[in-house]
């Protein structure tokens, strides 16, 4: 009886499963047991049977990698550790030449894992190995081992991957005013790029992936209207500034987010609102 290849099978040497349910209708199709574990085979079985079933690994090959990056959210600029776990899958000797290698991350050393120090990973050994790098963008890399068996000949390699998501930097402006029906007009700028938008009490505009640099966000102020305060998340307070800007430094992976409060002078200066009268004959 000869394992599929399901993803996610680990299991070494001649073991004993108990089958314990079949796919109705299939014929072939059944699943077995061992511990926790699930294995699907395709062959007709005896129901309460047990079987000695020859597998292994994930692809059915001798040796086997499970990598994993820490952290797995970073921001730009930020080092990443890759580590890589290597098992000896077969039954029936060690393997030699054993090597990791990485599509993105070139420098993997041998950490640990030889506990007889022959340079063979036996049967039952687990090699751990490890590469660290900065990343700047999104990142999914790809590493594989490879080894060749006690008779000279090259294993079927093994592959696994992992995906590092690298967090941009994003400036989210408010505007908080006595009126809701005004459109305040706003600038943005970046080095010599620069972007209009508009805002009414409220509301407010996102600018996600943005590079880490410095930022300035000015309001055209109405007549009438007075600019009571900036203030910012990233600790920026401007009560009643005489220019109606800020600039933020943000930084690589930093959210900031900054509110714009207007105050309507002509209202606080003795505007009469008139409101209609019904009398009752």
């Amino acid at each position: 009886m000869t394992s599929k290849g399901v993803d996610g099978l680990v299991a070494t040497g001649n073991e004993l499963y108990d089958y314990y349910d079949s796919f109705p209708g299939s014929g072939r199709a059944i699943v077995v047991q061992k511990g926790s574990r699930n294995l699907l085979f395709d062959s007709n079985v005896i129901h309460g049977t047990s079987y000695g079933i020859d597998c292994h690994g994930k692809g059915g090959g001798d040796i086997a990698i499970e990598k994993t990056a820490d952290p797995t959210m970073i921001s730009a600029g930020d080092m990443v550790t890759y580590t890589y776990i290597v098992t000896n899958l077969r039954r029936d000797g060690p393997l030699s030449s054993v090597g990791v290698s990485d599509d993105k991350c070139t420098s993997v050393i041998f950490v640990g894992g030889d506990t007889d120090g022959d340079d063979l990973l036996d049967v039952g050994e687990t090699w751990t190995y490890r590469c660290s790098m900065t990343l700047s963008e999104d990142t999914t890399n790809t590493a594989t081992v490879t080894g060749t068996d006690s008779d000279g000949n090259p294993v079927i390699p093994d592959a696994d991957t992992a995906f590092v998501d690298v967090r941009d930097s994003m400036l989210t402006i408010l505007k908080g005013a006595n009126d809701d029906s005004t459109v305040f007009e706003f600038t943005i700028r970046y080095g010599s790029n620069s972007e209009s938008f508009h805002l009414k009490n409220g509301e407010w505009a996102q600018f996600p992936d943005l590079a880490p640099g410095s930022y300035t966000v000015a309001e055209a102020v109405f007549s009438r209207w007075e600019l009571l305060s900036i203030a910012c998340t990233n600790g920026i307070s401007l009560p009643a500034p005489h220019t109606p800007a800020v600039t933020i430094n943000l930084q690589s992976g930093q959210d900031v987010g900054c509110i714009f409060t207007n105050i309507n002078k002509g209202l606080e200066e003795g505007w009469q609102i008139y409101l209609p009268v019904i009398l009752k004959n």
